[in-house]
């Protein structure tokens, strides 16, 4: 999960209009690794957690 966060979270992304060929377009996303996806992971697990005890004790999500 906190592979596809941080994709989304993430990137560069260019468009150049009137290219050859019609337009182009460039979408390069950062390699997800090491102590970003240890750092996402820890907070995704809080979150989660946090929704399950409001849950068991009767809230509405």
């Amino acid at each position: 999960m906190a592979k596809q966060v941080h994709k989304m979270a993430s990137g560069t992304h260019k468009r150049w209009p009137n290219a050859i060929g019609g337009p182009k377009e460039l979408h390069v996303y950062p390699r997800s690794r090491g102590q970003v996806l240890r750092h996402l992971g820890a907070d995704l697990e809080k979150t989660i957690e946090l929704l399950i005890a409001h849950h068991a004790i009767g809230g509405a999500i």
